[in-house]
């Protein structure tokens, strides 16, 4: 069971000087052979530590094209509440410039994924 364990605010890294730290946790559109971008973190501020928190314990994120095709999932963790302007960090600074993508979605209490 993966309980989350009681938040400690951060002395160093990301989350201190951002409020987000987020991890790609599977690439959708690489080919077998292509080097994959699963567990690509950022900002680059983020602390290994933050990063393998955000694994764990972050909530789900995905990333489309235009065409709805998902190309990534990753997890994210925010100082803010979910839908701030923080849970777009990944689109920014990944999923835009890396593939393309244009929008970003979270699984919200139901399961359901929604987009932001």
């Amino acid at each position: 069971m993966n309980a989350k364990p009681e938040f400690v605010p951060p002395e160093k890294g990301a989350l201190k000087e951002r409020g987000v730290v987020w991890i790609i946790t599977l690439d959708k559109i690489r080919e077998p052979g292509d080097p994959t971008t699963v567990g690509v973190a950022g900002p680059h501020q983020a602390t290994p530590e933050e990063t393998k928190r955000a694994a764990k314990y972050g909530r789900v994120f995905r990333m489309l094209d235009d065409d709805g095709i998902v190309y990534y999932h990753g997890r994210i963790l925010t100082l803010e509440e979910a839908g701030s302007e923080l849970d777009f960090v990944p689109l920014d600074e990944f999923g835009r410039p890396d593939s393309g993508c244009t929008e970003i979605q979270y699984k919200d209490a139901e399961g359901h994924w929604e987009t932001l």
